[in-house]
């Protein structure tokens, strides 16, 4: 199983586009995003970003971990059970 947190890390990577401006808004150091972005890729088993000059984009991989990573049940507002 994917490691939600870091499917978020990822995601604020992908909205930002960048691991600096990620780290920024997540109150991490780049090095920290990274390690967590290489650990995920590790999981999932594939890249999930793609260095494009001094930016990045995600992969087909990236984007759809990307899209999961904002459906998850941490981002979703908590249901109250009777």
């Amino acid at each position: 199983m994917l490691d939600v947190r870091r499917m978020q890390v990822l995601r604020a990577v992908v909205t930002t586009g960048s691991i600096t401006a990620a780290a920024t808004n997540l109150g991490y150091t780049p090095s920290a995003i990274s390690q967590q972005v290489a650990g995920l890729e590790k999981q999932a088993g594939m890249p999930l970003l793609e260095r494009v000059g001094r930016g990045i984009r995600p992969t087909a991989a990236g984007r759809l971990l990307t899209e999961h990573a904002g459906r998850s049940p941490s981002n979703s507002p908590r249901q109250r059970v009777p």
